[in-house]
């Protein structure tokens, strides 16, 4: 599945961004070097919920001119759009749209449901572990 660079909108943005990963990472060593569970999970969720209205805010205007995909005959790619746009990216909706070419239509919903979920997942992790690079400058060294 093909997906757009990660980039900021404004250099403001990203040093924003940049300094919520550092509190983030700084939060999440000093909780585990005092042993504390709860600590890490609360640093943790702090930076991911930033994230996700960060990126809600910034992004929610691509989702004005999508309109509704034709309905697929295994599964409702509905059920995907919401988590999508708190993700606050077209890129992943678009390309999970492009992943239902890839299901046959004589294939099981549970089958389908399950290799879109698959692909949901990597797509994420390859676009957090990118953004994340980017914003501490390690991007350069691959």
């Amino acid at each position: 599945m093909m997906h757009a660079p990660v980039t900021d909108s404004s250099p403001l943005s990203g040093n924003l961004d940049r300094g919520v990963l550092l509190a983030a990472i700084a939060g999440m060593v000093a909780n585990g070097l005092q042993g504390s569970l709860s600590g890490m999970l609360l640093t943790l969720m702090a930076a991911a919920s930033y994230g996700l209205a960060r990126n809600r805010l910034a992004n929610g205007q691509d989702f004005e001119t999508v309109a509704e995909p034709p309905p697929h005959p295994t599964v409702d790619i509905r059920h995907f759009r919401p988590l999508c746009l708190w993700l606050g990216s077209i890129h992943i909706y678009q390309g999970l749209l492009g992943d239902m070419v890839d299901i046959g239509p004589d294939s099981t919903e549970a089958a389908a449901r399950r290799y879109l979920r698959k692909t949901l997942w990597k797509t994420l992790w390859a676009r957090i572990r990118e953004k994340c690079l980017t914003l501490l400058w390690l991007d350069r060294f691959l």
